[in-house]
């Protein structure tokens, strides 16, 4: 009860103060709801930008599977190189591996059996020293990659998108189930970059907004806080009447008074 008392006696907020705080805060609002709009867009369209780069490797090696002595075999030209750093593993109807661009075990337990049963987009946390293997199996030399490189904390978790695709069984392949792992960990690849324009836009609505919408305020209201001003002090005593020839808009509210 002692703190509504409290908040009874509190003086007003001024009416600059109110028409601020609340111009404000719609501001804030509409940003914010625009940022998890524009942010939700993003990530849904890099998934699936993503998802559809990672099945087109998955469709190129599948179109390179050959099926030879009862052995898959991935007939690759001595000059082939990806349109994308990726590394590929072929699994059985059974969940087997059938074949591997490289052994690289941490990443081999690291595959759910539960993906194997869908085709889908998936993400796999690895630690730094794992990245770095996937990363050689085709090296690119690109700015992300260099990143990975330089990155010193032998402990960071990081993450790579996984695509998942089944192929039926034809008359030349059994079914194949083929898993395209991204080499370049998202962390890497500016999905966080968003999340940093975003808080400049927090930061730059505080930073310029604001002040600004208190200028505007100040010069929007300046002629009812002038009246109100006059107003008291004719309640004071200090002064007699107000001006004979006020703001044109005040002239009905100066009618009331009267």
């Amino acid at each position: 009860m002692m703190q509504f008392n409290f908040l009874k006696r509190k003086k007003p907020f001024l009416l600059r103060t109110r028409f601020l705080l609340g111009t404000s805060g719609i501001i804030l609002a509409l940003t914010l709801s625009y940022g998890a709009v524009a942010i939700v867009g993003y990530l849904v369209s890099f998934d699936k930008r993503t998802y559809t780069l990672l099945r087109s490797q998955s469709n190129l090696f599948y179109s390179l599977a050959q099926w030879r002595n009862n052995k898959l075999d991935i007939h690759v030209p001595t000059d082939f190189t990806l349109n994308a750093p990726a590394f590929i593993l072929i699994y059985n109807q059974q969940g087997e591996i059938f074949w591997r661009q490289r052994h690289i075990p941490a990443i081999e337990n690291a595959i759910e059996k539960e993906w194997l049963k869908k085709d889908g987009l998936y993400e796999l946390d690895t630690d730094l020293n794992t990245t770095r293997k996937l990363i050689k199996v085709s090296p690119n030399g690109s700015k992300p990659a260099q990143k990975v490189t330089d990155i010193k904390d032998k402990y960071s978790s990081l993450t790579h998108s996984v695509s998942v695709n089944h192929y039926q069984a034809t008359k030349n392949l059994p079914q194949l189930s083929i898993v395209v792992i991204d080499t370049l960990p998202l962390d890497v690849q500016k999905t966080g970059l968003i999340w940093e324009w975003f808080g400049y836009v927090i930061l730059g609505n505080f930073i310029l907004v604001i002040p600004m919408l208190w200028l505007v305020t100040s010069w929007s209201l300046y002629p009812i806080e002038s009246l109100s001003s006059k107003i008291s002090g004719i309640e004071k005593g200090e002064r007699e009447a107000l001006d004979q020839n006020p703001p044109l808009k005040l002239n009905g509210l100066l009618r009331n008074l009267k």
